[in-house]
């Protein structure tokens, strides 16, 4: 199944070798590179999953999930933390912010369509 994948990465390298993994495997790809240009796209169109980094300038990957939880239009979208950040604390402070899954960095294409289809899958079955 194709989705409406919102990626938020800072870095445009990154950003670009998501949008065509994503794409290649037939999703539309929206490209955000901090949170808060995320969080207007997410308002403003049909997102059904958000793939983002935490470390980002203007708003982090931390606050971004705070306040797409946070807010009724964007609270049930789906989040996949994308990132470097190896820190147990980080992943477990994103986790308990609401994201619902995440991948390291680096990563291979599988892992990245494999991670979406889970979280999707998880989501849409409760």
């Amino acid at each position: 199944m194709a989705y409406r994948i919102l990626v938020v990465e800072d870095d445009f390298v990154v950003r670009r070798l998501l949008q065509v993994l994503l794409s290649s495997d037939k999703h539309v790809v929206l490209e955000a590179h901090d949170g808060q240009q995320a969080l207007s796209l997410a308002e403003n169109g049909a997102v059904d999953i958000i793939c983002t980094d935490l470390m980002m300038p203007v708003m982090d990957g931390f606050t971004l999930i705070e306040k797409v939880r946070n807010n009724p239009k964007t609270a049930s979208i789906p989040i996949l933390i994308i990132t470097a950040a190896d820190r147990h604390q980080y992943l477990k402070r994103a986790m308990q912010l609401g994201a619902n899954g995440f991948v390291m960095k680096p990563f291979t294409k599988m892992q990245l369509l494999e991670s979406v289809q889970q979280v999707m899958f998880s989501v849409n079955k409760g």
